[in-house]
């Protein structure tokens, strides 16, 4: 599914600009483990679900409060055999889902405070692949602004894009 059936479908919290550059990135990663925080409608979930399929890999979506109709969407767009809802609120999830392997791509677009994105940005550190992804969703939010700038200067990961507009944009950050 492309980005305006998506829309069309679940409605969206990305914009066009945010969508294509997480798609280009995780597709770039042929990723066999991704993990996504934040599922909310089910926009993000979907399109990494076709990733997941695509590459024979798994989506993990963490999700405080999940909806039925997430697992529905899945259903119906024929993800939902590489594709699991972890019900749990982030950065208090345990991991043990992953089975000892490590992400080749995270999505954080959890709660929007700055302690938030700080302790899912080090949670999910710890279990990245060398050299995995992480990216970051809604980076001109006013409290996620100053969390990006010190993850940025601890140099655990380095910048590989930025699409940013108003409150909204994507961070694409890579382990290093």
């Amino acid at each position: 599914m492309n980005y305006e059936e998506i829309a069309d479908l679940v409605g969206t919290a990305l914009t066009k600009s945010d969508y294509g550059l997480l798609i280009e990135y995780a597709r770039r990663k042929e990723p066999r483990i991704i993990v996504e925080i934040g599922a909310s409608k089910g926009c993000s979930s979907l399109a990494l679900g076709q990733i997941a399929k695509e590459f024979g890999g798994h989506l993990y979506s963490i999700e405080r409060k999940p909806k039925q109709f997430w697992y529905d969407r899945m259903q119906m767009c024929g993800i939902s055999d590489c594709t699991t809802l972890v019900r749990a609120a982030s950065p208090f999830v345990d991991m043990s889902f992953l089975r000892g392997h490590r992400i080749d791509f995270c999505f954080i677009d959890g709660t929007h405070t700055h302690e938030a994105v700080r302790a899912d940005y080090e949670l999910m550190l710890r279990h990245m692949a060398p050299d995995g992804l992480i990216a970051f969703h809604d980076i001109g939010y006013l409290p996620i602004k100053p969390a990006i700038a010190e993850i940025l200067k601890e140099g655990k990961v380095k910048e590989l894009k930025r699409v940013a507009c108003r409150r909204k944009g994507v961070l694409i950050t890579e382990v290093i």
